[in-house]
């Protein structure tokens, strides 16, 4: 019995590598592809994004160039990720960063950005939204067609005004961080937050009470 225990460890790590090593050269015969890049509006769009944010230049596709801001589609031909966070940032969200369609995890925080945050409804397949720790103000951006976001994380800032009712209604956010902004007014109704794992409303200035389900809410890590 040990010998055949030890026979399968020992064949078990290849095994599960050999998939992984197949998609990877899979990734690399697509990258060689000639139709396998970037495409041309969204090159010319991070190329205008590198500018304003002043990081280097790349050779060759963007995608290919182990780029560490960003992360493409397996099919190198969308940008879906930018990790624009902690680099001491300043000025207004760029525009460039709207125009991303296939953009699920926009990373912005901890920099020293300022102005409300830009028209964002073209990227409804956002997953991931955290600008927590800037200097952002007006009021917190419109949900209503982001109907694929787990993650929103926006404490920390300057927004005002009160809490959109359609924040609480995106059946798949399970962070919702709110906390040190000069928010008011009342707390929406959270009955439609059933996926809710964690959220933050600390030091908002919120009228009325508390609603029964956040008293009753065992599960939520309550910041």
């Amino acid at each position: 019995m040990l010998k055949k225990t030890s026979y399968n460890r020992r064949w078990s790590a290849p095994c599960l590598l050999a998939p992984i090593i197949l998609f990877k050269a899979l990734q690399l015969l697509l990258l060689l592809d000639g139709n396998a890049a970037l495409v041309p509006e969204e090159k010319n769009l991070l190329e205008s994004l590198r500018l304003e944010v002043n990081e280097p230049s790349w050779t060759g596709d963007p995608c290919g160039a182990n780029i560490s801001w960003i992360d493409c589609s397996d099919d190198f031909q969308h940008l879906t990720t930018l990790k624009l966070y902690n680099m001491n940032l300043s000025g207004p969200i760029p525009s460039e960063v709207a125009k991303f369609k296939d953009l699920k995890i926009l990373l912005m925080q901890q920099n020293r950005l300022n102005g409300s945050i830009p028209d964002l409804s073209n990227i409804t397949q956002l997953v991931n939204l955290d600008l927590n720790t800037n200097n952002l103000n007006g009021k917190i951006l419109n949900t209503t067609r982001f109907t694929n976001l787990t993650r929103i994380v926006l404490n920390d800032n300057y927004f005002t005004g009160g809490i959109p009712a359609d924040l609480f209604k995106l059946r798949t956010v399970q962070i919702l961080y709110l906390g040190n902004n000069p928010l008011g007014g009342s707390l929406p109704d959270m009955s439609e937050l059933t996926s809710i794992d964690q959220f933050s409303l600390f030091n908002i200035s919120i009228n009325g009470t508390i609603p029964e389900l956040i008293q009753n809410m065992t599960q939520a890590k309550q910041i």
